[in-house]
């Protein structure tokens, strides 16, 4: 983190920087135009003296600043009251000599290296050369270049010093998340501090995610740490129940062949109890139906199917009634689950009783729904457990001696839900359950 804060701080001074580099040359170059161009106005005044005559000689000082000399039309030196000898070249004389009033503005060094500016003006037959040092011009570019040196060190260590700051603000939460992740990575936990709440800036959602992801996993591990002991304990019963029964059948080996044969079909049903509870397990601790790709189905030539396999199994009639077609989008597998699961749970619950399958659409405050119920002619549910049914392994109080997992119900309402459906359980008037689950219609 220190060296994400050192980044942005240098970044921040790098930027700084450039910023009041490009102000300063900008002011420098236009600070030097502006001299120069006064230097020129002037020496124009001072060429104008000279060539009018005002003066009693054009060689004479027209100011201390200023110094002048004649050339000829060869460009050779005729008169000067130059102290020290100025280095022109051809380029000063060059299209201005022998030119009457052409002008020509150079920058040149005299023999003593100081700069001069050189005013050249065009006679017919010859010219005259007006003369200023640049040496006032030269200190306050020099001023004004060592001030605009100092503003970039200061910007650059304000801009240096604000980046600091800034960042610090902006790496603080994200060394608290850092330090949260390695807390979870070391010890396993999620119930770390990460702070305040965060803003609707970046960083903020940042925290909020990552709260909301650490709260995610803390539920998942919460259902399955509830899953493994609530499975423990429902596999306590068939298994016990087993050990007994082969306990049983190695201690009277001679038992008459009616009894052994009535605890063999102990020993199988419950085999088939445990591995009915087995694959409820898997399918719940994996979601394995969830993952599925939703397809066009249509629901009451599935129920139909259903209906007919568990009929077989149980060995029983199930009626189908179907209004009309009803197409679903769905996962195939986990609707056949769903329906499997709650005619299952009615053929349970009502072995003496008719169980009836009825489809049909129906109208909702969302729109048109498929609603799927089972109706049984069993014992019903009391009304304090009706809104339990479909947790994991919950039971009704009167069924519990009965097989089963308490997980089948658990399993319609995730496959339902993971559809964007609904389940329903109620009880019937005249006696008896029903249990199904609503699907938006396509």
């Amino acid at each position: 983190m220190g060296s994400l804060r050192v980044r942005v701080a240098v970044v921040v001074a790098v930027g700084c920087a450039a910023g009041a580099v490009a102000v300063g040359a900008i002011g420098y170059g236009s600070a030097q135009r502006r001299l120069v161009d006064e230097i020129d106005r002037s020496l124009d005044q001072v060429s104008l003296v000279i060539i009018d005559g005002r003066a009693q000689d054009r060689s004479r000082l027209v100011d201390d600043d200023y110094a002048a000399r004649q050339l000829n039309a060869n460009g050779e030196e005729v008169r000067s009251n130059l102290i020290a000898d100025i280095d022109t070249s051809r380029r000063a004389t060059e299209g201005v000599i022998n030119v009457v009033g052409a002008r020509s503005y150079t920058s040149a060094n005299d023999d003593d290296g100081i700069r001069m500016r050189v005013l050249t003006v065009g006679l017919g037959r010859g010219a005259v050369q007006v003369v200023r040092p640049l040496t006032e011009t030269d200190n306050v570019l020099d001023d004004l270049r060592s001030r605009t040196v100092l503003l970039v060190l200061l910007t650059s260590l304000a801009g240096a010093a604000v980046g600091w700051f800034v960042a610090g603000s902006l790496v603080a939460p994200l060394r608290r998340l850092a330090a949260a992740a390695d807390t979870v990575e070391s010890s396993g936990r999620l119930d770390v501090d990460l702070g305040p709440s965060g803003g609707r800036d970046e960083v903020g959602r940042l925290r909020n995610s990552f709260g909301s992801m650490l709260g995610a996993l803390a539920r998942s591990r919460d259902e399955q740490q509830r899953l493994v002991q609530d499975a423990g304990h429902e596999l306590r019963t068939p298994l016990t129940s087993l050990r007994t029964n082969l306990a049983v059948l190695g201690r009277h080996r001679n038992m008459p062949d009616e009894m052994r044969a009535e605890v063999l079909a102990e020993l199988i049903g419950e085999a088939d109890e445990l591995t009915d509870l087995v694959d409820e397990l898997v399918a719940a601790a994996q979601g394995e139906l969830g993952d599925e790709t939703p397809i066009e189905v249509d629901v009451s030539s599935m129920a139909a199917t259903v209906a007919e396999r568990v009929g077989r199994r149980w060995g029983r009639e199930i009626t189908v009634k179907v209004a009309d077609t009803t197409m679903v989008s769905v996962g195939p597998l986990g609707l056949a689950r769903a329906m499997t699961n709650v005619i299952d749970n009615a053929c349970k619950f009502a072995p003496s009783g008719t169980v009836t399958v009825t489809v049909e659409l129906r109208s909702a405050p969302v729109g048109r729904v498929v609603a799927f119920r089972v109706t049984d002619e069993g014992p019903g549910i009391s009304d304090g457990e009706l809104a339990r049914i479909f947790d994991r392994f919950h039971r009704v109080e009167e069924t519990r001696t009965m097989p089963g997992s308490g997980l089948g119900l658990a399993i319609v309402r995730e496959s339902v839900e993971r559809s964007g459906g609904s389940v329903v359980a109620v009880n019937r008037p005249g006696g008896g359950a029903e249990i199904g689950f609503d699907l938006p219609a396509d």
